[in-house]
C-alpha cells in the first residue's frame, strides 16, 4: 500500500500542501489588513470625468488633510443675532445646523428635524427632531435646545436676524421685555416642538435653514451639531474649524479648514502652497498663478442702491423719480467690473421669468437740482461699493449737489440702517436662501423707509399657496420697490475663486457658497482630481 510519508521524519504531500495553503491564507489576510479602506465615490463635478472603478483610491474622495482658504468678506462673529457678512454665515453654517437645510438642488429638506407637519393652513407647525443627535460638547439634541437658541436670537437687543421668527406668537411681547419667554414655542416632549404663529407662513421651513437659526446647546455660541466645530477662539484674520466626529451625516473629507483674511489671504501664497484658494477678480483668468484654476460660484453679488424716502430731498416723489432716471446704470456697472458686470433688470433676477424683466430702460436724463448734501453709507472695505459711491458722487456734483460717502464697519451697518441717518445706501446682496420671497424680504429689511403697505404685501404672499399668484405678486412688489427707489439693483458682479491644483470636489451651492463638506485634497503627484 502507498505510504503517506516519503521518508521518516518528513511530512507527506498532503501535509505540505496543507501548510502551504495556511501560509498563503495568512499572507493574504495581512495584505488586506494593511491596505487602506476604499472610500465610496462622490458624484463628479461639472466638467470633471465620472469616477472609474479602478483604481478606487485615485478617483474617490481622499479622506483627511487640511486646507487654508481666504474669506471673501470680513469675518466678525459666529453669534446668531449679529451675523453680518457672508463669511459669518459660512462659519456659522458649518458649525451650527438648523431644523432644515438647503440641498444641492436648492430644495428645503429636514436636517435636525426628521419631519414636520403644517397645521391650520401654515399658522402652526409641529417639528419632530432627529433622535440621538449629539452636540460637540456631548449633549444630545432636545426640543428645549431649539427653544433656547431661538429665544436668544429673538431677545438679543441688537439682533439683526430676529425678523426670521417675527411671525411666532409672543415675539413682540418677548422683544419688549413684557414676557420672559416666547409663548408660541411649545415643548410637547423631548423631541417634539410645536410652533404657533400669529399668521400663516407657508415658507416657514425655508427660514429655518438660515444659519442664524442654527441650534446650539442652550443657545451657546461654542457648541453646535454641524460637520465642523470652531477650534480655539475665532479672530477676524483667522478662524480654524475641525471636523466634528459626532456629525450624524458622517465626517467631511477634510479634517481641518482654516479661513484667513489680510496678509495670509494674499494670492501670492497660492504658489507657495500656503493657501488653497482665494477670491479672484471678475476679469481674472487665473494664468497669473501657476498651478491654479478658476472656479465660478453659482450666485453673483448684486449691488443695491436704496433711497431714504422718509427724509428730504427723497421724500419728494418727483425729485426721487428724476434722480433714478438720471442713473446710467450701464456706465456704473462697467466701472465696477467691465464686461463681466451685468445690470440686473429686477431684484430677483433669475427667479422671475426673464421675459417679464428684460424691458429696455430709457436713456438716462439730467440729474435734478436741489439735492444738496447727501450722506451715503456703504460697507467699509468693499471696493466695488466704494467705486459706485464715487461714480454717484460725480453725477450729483453735476447738478450742484454733493455726496459724502461713509464706509461703515459690517458690524455697525444694521444699526446705521436702523437709525435712518443717511440719504442713500449701497449694499452688496448675497442670498441666504433660494426662496425668492425670503430673499426679497431680506433686502426689504434694509430700508426702514419702506411703507408698511409693502410689508403687508410680503406677509400676504407668504400665505399664498398658489405658485402662479405668488410669482405675479413677487413681480409686482419687485417693480414697486425699484420704481419708488427703495431698492434699485445697480450691478451684478460674478464671484470667482482662484483654486490651487490638488483641491478637489468643488461644488457650488444654491446660495452662492461652497459645499465645504465635499472638498478633498488629492495626494497624486500632479494634484489631479480624476
Amino acid at each position: 500500500m502507498p505510504s503517506w510519508t516519503d521518508s521518516p521524519g518528513r511530512p507527506g504531500l498532503p501535509e505540505r500542501a496543507l501548510l502551504a495553503l495556511l501560509l498563503a491564507a495568512a499572507m493574504l489576510s495581512c495584505h488586506r489588513a494593511m491596505r487602506p479602506p476604499t472610500q465610496p465615490g462622490a458624484p463628479a463635478a461639472p466638467g470633471e470625468k465620472p469616477p472609474s472603478r479602478v483604481p478606487p483610491r485615485e478617483t474617490a474622495p481622499e479622506e483627511g488633510g487640511e486646507g487654508t482658504f481666504a474669506l471673501e468678506d470680513p469675518f466678525t462673529t459666529v453669534a446668531a443675532p449679529r451675523l453680518a457678512t457672508s463669511s459669518d454665515r459660512i462659519v456659522r453654517g458649518l458649525t451650527f445646523h438648523g431644523l432644515a437645510r438647503v440641498d444641492a438642488a436648492g430644495r428645503i429638506e429636514p436636517e435636525l428635524a426628521v419631519s414636520w407637519e403644517m397645521l391650520r393652513g401654515g399658522a402652526e407647525w409641529v417639528f419632530h427632531l432627529r433622535p440621538a443627535t449629539m452636540f460637540t460638547n456631548g449633549r444630545y439634541l432636545e426640543a428645549r435646545h431649539v427653544v433656547a437658541s431661538w429665544e436668544k436670537l429673538i431677545l438679543a437687543p441688537d439682533s439683526a436676524n430676529a425678523w426670521l421668527l417675527e411671525a411666532v406668537e409672543g415675539y413682540e411681547e418677548a422683544r419688549a421685555g413684557e414676557a420672559p419667554h416666547v409663548s408660541g414655542l411649545i415643548l410637547e416632549e423631548g423631541l417634539t416642538l410645536r410652533v404657533v404663529l400669529r399668521w400663516p407662513v407657508l415658507n416657514f421651513p425655508a427660514r429655518l435653514a438660515h444659519p442664524a437659526l442654527g441650534i446650539s446647546a442652550f443657545g451657546e455660541d461654542e457648541e453646535g451639531s454641524g460637520p465642523y466645530q470652531v477650534w480655539g477662539t475665532p479672530k477676524p484674520q483667522l478662524v480654524v474649524l475641525r471636523s466634528n466626529p459626532e456629525y450624524f451625516r458622517g465626517l467631511p473629507h477634510l479634517d481641518e479648514i482654516t479661513f484667513v483674511r489680510g496678509e495670509a489671504a494674499a494670492k501670492e501664497r497660492l504658489a507657495t502652497g500656503a493657501l488653497e484658494a482665494a477670491p479672484a477678480g471678475p476679469l481674472e483668468d487665473g494664468k497669473s498663478v501657476p498651478g491654479a484654476r478658476i472656479f465660478a460660484h453659482a450666485v453673483g453679488r448684486t449691488y443695491i442702491l436704496g433711497l431714504n424716502r422718509s427724509v428730504t430731498p427723497f421724500s419728494r416723489s418727483e425729485l426721487a423719480r428724476k434722480f433714478l432716471d438720471s442713473l446710467d446704470r450701464e456706465a456704473l456697472c462697467r466701472a465696477v467690473a467691465g464686461d463681466a458686470c451685468q445690470v440686473p433688470r429686477t431684484l430677483l433676477e433669475g427667479t422671475i421669468e426673464r421675459k417679464k424683466a428684460q424691458a429696455d430702460s430709457p436713456p438716462p436724463g439730467a440729474p435734478p437740482g436741489g439735492l444738496g448734501r447727501l450722506d451715503l453709507i456703504y460697507p467699509e472695505g468693499d471696493r466695488a461699493a466704494a467705486l459706485l459711491s464715487e461714480k454717484l458722487g460725480g453725477l450729483v456734483t453735476k447738478s450742484g449737489g454733493r455726496i459724502v460717502a461713509h464706509g461703515v464697519r459690517p458690524t455697525d451697518l444694521a444699526g446705521a440702517l436702523g437709525r435712518g441717518e443717511y440719504h442713500l445706501f449701497i449694499l452688496p446682496f448675497l442670498p441666504s436662501s433660494p426662496d425668492p420671497l425670503l430673499r426679497l424680504e431680506e433686502m426689504v429689511r434694509w430700508n426702514r423707509s419702506v411703507p408698511s403697505s409693502l410689508f403687508s404685501s410680503l406677509r400676504q404672499m407668504g400665505q399664498e399657496g398658489d405658485a402662479a399668484r405668488t410669482s405675479a405678486g413677487l413681480a409686482t412688489l419687485d417693480a414697486s420697490l425699484r420704481g419708488q427707489g427703495f431698492l434699485v439693483p445697480l450691478a451684478w458682479v460674478p464671484r470667482r475663486l482662484l483654486v490651487r491644483n490638488g483641491i478637489c470636489g468643488l461644488h457650488p451651492d444654491p446660495v452662492g457658497m461652497l459645499d465645504w463638506t465635499r472638498l478633498w485634497r488629492s495626494r497624486r503627484s500632479g494634484g489631479q482630481c480624476d
